[in-house]
């Protein structure tokens, strides 16, 4: 089926197949939750991931009480770190994703949403929330022994 209008398409197709349940996806009983403004969290990710490549395209995103420090690295282009305030109180924790994943749904958020990170753990997905009910899951990355 298709839709389209002179602003939007819409395309759609049946896949057959055994599929997950979607909702299945969604991390359960998040162990921490920190809000932050859509605007301020997507411009630290983006400075922090200047210094990513293909290679190494993982950001540490590092949780510490009232503190989230982002940090990349590769060969070519050496290494970031940026830091910001965050309303977070719990157990430290750092969670390794893949920075155009986390940024992608950042972009489509007007700048002044507020969006809530909920994470278990630093292996597991996390989700980002808006207040509205929309949800988006970033899986993690994990990193070779060095």
């Amino acid at each position: 089926v298709a839709f389209r209008t002179a602003h939007a398409s819409i395309t759609s197709r049946l896949v057959e197949g055994r599929f997950r349940r979607y909702q299945d996806v969604f991390p359960s009983a998040p162990v921490h939750r920190i809000p932050f403004i859509a605007a301020d969290l997507l411009h630290v990710v983006t400075q922090a991931a200047i210094a990513t490549s293909e290679e190494s395209k993982g950001l540490d995103l590092v949780f510490s009480r009232g503190l989230l420090s982002i940090g990349g690295r590769s060969e070519k282009r050496g290494g970031s770190k940026v830091q910001m305030a965050i309303a977070h109180d719990g157990a430290g924790l750092c969670w390794t994703c893949d920075p155009s994943y986390f940024m992608d749904p950042l972009r489509a958020l007007p700048d002044d949403a507020t969006v809530t990170l909920e994470l278990i753990d630093g292996k597991s997905a996390a989700v980002l929330r808006t207040e509205d009910g929309y949800c988006y899951v970033v899986m993690p990355l994990t990193r070779e022994p060095t």
